[in-house]
């Protein structure tokens, strides 16, 4: 059995994402369990930030397939999740775990993860959160996907509740992203730490923040709350907010 698929399976079974025993929604969030499902997720992420511009650069040696992430996609160490709509997959987001391979920032904020890891802190990486737009106007358009969902949110969302809750616990939540987009991350609770840096993996401007999972957690058991951003406490469901359900591992 794969790592990724006993601590999603052990995650989903008693924390904050239950299995799913209802009739499927329009929209079906799970975690890939085959090869076949990361296969997809990576090339539904490599067909979006191509569209976008996110090639990575010719000067990235890391890469051993055209998407650079790809090893640690594919790593069982690795908890994949997406969404789809019937047979269409419409988004993905990862979660990689430290290890031997590290992270896939390390090719940029070595040092500062470093500083971390000698802390004896548990990383991890959210990384390849792609979502098909042209298909998910398609869909909204024909009615098979409600005007008002939007599922990287909630792949977003639930990613969050699988770093708070899955074991072996994870202490830090690190996430590199365009310096455009650090606000939003930064109104969820994430500090940006370091520099502004050049991303060889997406051939653009990148920043690095992180969340204090552990330190977050210690005050949720001790009922001090206020403080967690509304958007972090929306994700947690600590608004009172229903979750969403992510179908039943096999």
């Amino acid at each position: 059995m794969e790592a990724s698929q006993d601590a999603a399976r052990r995650f989903l079974g008693g924390v904050a994402l239950e299995a799913d025993n209802t009739p499927p929604a329009v929209t079906e969030y799970r975690v890939a369990t085959t090869p076949e499902e990361r296969t997809a997720a990576l090339a539904l992420s490599s067909r979006v930030y191509e569209k976008i511009g996110l090639k990575p650069s010719k000067t990235d040696v890391t890469s051993s397939e055209v998407n650079p992430f790809a090893e640690w996609i594919r790593s069982p160490d690795t908890c994949v999740f997406t969404a789809s709509v019937g047979h269409d997959l419409v988004a993905t987001l990862s979660v990689v775990r430290d290890g031997e391979k590290k992270l896939p920032m390390d090719q940029i904020y070595h040092a500062e993860l470093e500083a971390f890891r000698a802390k004896k802190e548990s990383l991890a990486e959210g990384s390849q959160l792609a979502s098909d737009r042209e298909l998910m106007r398609r869909l909204v358009s024909d009615g098979t996907l409600k005007s008002n969902e939007q599922p990287p949110i909630h792949l977003q969302n639930i990613a969050i509740r699988y770093v708070f809750g899955v074991y072996p616990p994870i202490d830090r939540f690190c996430i590199v992203c365009h310096p455009k987009h650090a606000k939003y991350y930064e109104s969820m609770g994430f500090i940006r730490k370091g520099e502004e840096k050049h991303y060889e993996k997406v051939n653009n401007a990148a920043v690095l923040l992180t969340l204090d999972v552990k330190s977050l957690k210690i005050d949720m058991e001790r009922g001090e709350t206020r403080h967690i951003p509304v958007r972090l406490r929306h994700a947690l469901g600590l608004d009172g907010t229903e979750t969403t359900k992510v179908s039943k591992l096999h």
